[in-house]
């Protein structure tokens, strides 16, 4: 008999005290079968809301769990059901709103949910149409390119408005960003980072490549398949190495090398990193 099983623990969990991490370890799981009502055994995406909810995302649809029983949530305003493909993001904002973002090469849609009605809405645009929206630590923000040498930064407000926040003369292919109060930490397409001071309006390259991700609480890492980083006044330092020690019998331990394949944080703030063996175990 097939089932899906739902594990809400993460990988390995990192909770940032005094300057350390600390690895957390949850034991806690539920099998969940189709009978249950889960609609696919493929699940894309989970997220906890501020309402104790559990959202949901599959290939083609999107769920609303409540530890016992699932209601699902009307798509029908997606321009495609294709948006609930892997390439689209299900993220939750400061002010709690379930929002899915779809990102590509010709722009960006937003949906949000309506919670009441259980349906899923679109979002007005009040950005270019062929501006870029990320998702970071609880806000949206849009990226464009004024020129081919200009790359601007605006942040979306409750009300999805843009207000500009950075513009600096590089053209960056942006995936991911970081705001933090004195600077803006980027990762383009190639994972390399960089970071932009507010007070000197200065770009800086760093050495360093890896996924970028903060918490809604301020913590920042960065991850690759060799080390994990915290970041912390301006500076990346080393606090985990990425490998496995494994013994078999009658052969002795050694390094296997890890692929990083899960970097997310939950509703707590508490991030979370999974990386693959060669042999495909998760760690």
């Amino acid at each position: 008999m097939h089932r899906i099983v739902f594990i809400f623990v993460l990988l390995l969990t990192l909770s940032f005290c005094c300057d350390t991490i600390l690895g957390q370890e949850i034991f806690d799981t539920k099998v969940i079968e189709l009978s249950n009502g889960l609609r696919e055994r493929i699940v894309n995406k989970i997220q906890r809301g501020a309402d104790g909810y559990f959202y949901i995302k599959s290939s083609n649809y999107i769920q609303r769990w409540d530890g016992s029983s699932f209601v699902d949530i009307d798509v029908t305003a997606l321009e495609s059901l294709s948006l609930l493909k892997a390439n689209t993001q299900l993220e939750i904002l400061q002010d709690s709103t379930v929002v899915l973002l779809e990102s590509g090469k010709t722009g960006s849609n937003v949906y949000g949910l309506d919670p009441v009605q259980k349906r899923m809405y679109k979002i007005i645009p009040t950005w270019d149409k062929d501006d870029i929206v990320i998702f970071s630590a609880g806000q949206l923000y849009t990226i464009s390119y004024p020129s081919k040498t200009t790359t601007a930064v605006s942040i979306l407000d409750r009300n999805f408005m843009p207000s500009q926040i950075a513009s600096f003369e590089r053209h960056i292919n942006v995936a991911a960003l970081v705001n933090l109060s004195d600077r803006l930490l980027f990762n383009d397409q190639g994972l390399n980072v960089s970071s932009y001071i507010y007070g000197t309006k200065s770009l800086i390259n760093s050495d360093l490549t890896g996924h970028l991700l903060s918490s809604p609480s301020g913590n920042v890492v960065l991850a690759n398949n060799e080390y994990i980083y915290h970041y912390q006044k301006g500076i990346f330092t080393k606090v985990r190495t990425v490998k496995h020690d494994r013994k078999k019998k009658k052969i002795s331990s050694k390094e296997i090398p890890m692929k990083l394949v899960y970097l997310d944080y939950d509703a707590n703030g508490s991030i979370g990193v999974g990386f693959t063996d060669s042999d495909k175990h998760i760690r």
